[in-house]
């Protein structure tokens, strides 16, 4: 794990703050640099409203947004924290991505379902389009029921590169805080029935062979647990996975869930397919989504840009 920077958007909605609470003692426990970056649009709506022009109504909403970001941080975690404030003009999902590569980010941390101050930003499809297309690991943020550790982490695998990938980062993450990790792993029935088309029995014997396949994996994520001395505990279920997973995140009284993202050509999809959009919306903690950085395109910018996809397979499409 090399994360010596923490981006944290801020549209100062409910959410944002939740995610900035969230990230400032996961800065602490790494000594990360600690980024907030706010967003200025268009200030369209602002000169409507007021008579004045474009450039001062833009200057306005910067030099407010400066003095919100400084205050977001209480002056004793200002203490022995590097934190720094950003703020840049345009586009927002643009802006943050482009805030990613400029400040080395290696983990962003955002509020989903807000709405902010200065409109809508990190709600909705804002928040849905930046998980397409993230770079780095990030951690959503629409509830926080206690202040932020990560003693206890809920890894939710299907076992793609992708899933392993984000297993090194959680032990990583774990060992930190010197927590432990619960592992699951849901076995869907729809995926084993093929469409209807394979008879009842060979839907269990199916079953059965598939819950054998995950024991070895699980043993074989265990066996790295121990060597990196982490706690683990695992689970295999059967049935829908995003109930599964948001079931054992209440009962194990999890701090966060980490979840994988493989890309698939010039677009990401997520482990579990629209599982993850469940999860990430219902989840009463945050959700770390880790991409795999994919060999043919070592460089954000070969694919961050491209248009959004509107394949149903695809995450929140």
């Amino acid at each position: 794990m090399d994360i010596k920077t923490i981006l944290a958007p801020v549209d100062f909605s409910a959410p944002s703050q939740l995610a900035t609470d969230c990230a400032i003692p996961i800065a602490r426990r790494l000594r990360a640099r600690l980024v907030l970056l706010h967003v200025v649009e268009s200030p369209t709506v602002y000169t409507y409203t007021f008579p004045v022009t474009a450039e001062a109504a833009q200057q306005r909403r910067h030099e407010q947004a400066a003095r919100m970001l400084c205050a977001l941080v209480a002056p004793e975690d200002q203490d022995d924290l590097d934190v720094q404030i950003r703020i840049r003009h345009g586009h927002v999902q643009d802006e943050i991505r482009h805030a990613i590569r400029a400040e080395n980010a290696g983990l962003a941390v955002m509020g989903t379902h807000g709405r902010g101050l200065f409109g809508e930003w990190l709600i909705g499809s804002v928040a849905q389009n930046l998980l397409r297309n993230m770079s780095v690991p990030t951690m959503t943020v629409a509830h926080l029921p206690r202040p932020m550790a990560l003693s206890r982490i809920l890894f939710a695998t299907d076992f793609s590169d992708a899933s392993n990938d984000a297993f090194t980062l959680t032990l990583d993450l774990a060992k930190a805080w010197g927590g432990k990790v619960t592992v699951l792993h849901s076995v869907e029935a729809e995926e084993m029935a093929y469409g209807g088309a394979i008879p009842l029995a060979g839907v269990a014997a199916e079953k059965e062979y598939r819950i054998g396949e995950a024991r070895k994996k699980m043993a074989d994520l265990s066996a790295e647990a121990t060597r990196r001395d982490v706690g683990v505990e695992t689970f295999i279920t059967d049935g829908d996975a995003g109930t599964r997973i948001l079931e054992t995140a209440d009962r194990s009284d999890a701090d966060a869930i980490v979840i994988g993202i493989e890309k698939k050509g010039m677009v990401y999809r997520v482990m579990l397919g629209t599982t993850a959009e469940r999860v990430v919306r219902e989840a009463h903690i945050p959700v770390l989504s880790v991409p795999l950085r994919v060999a043919e395109s070592s460089n954000e910018a070969d694919y961050i840009e491209q248009p959004q996809s509107s394949h149903p397979s695809f995450l929140f499409g």
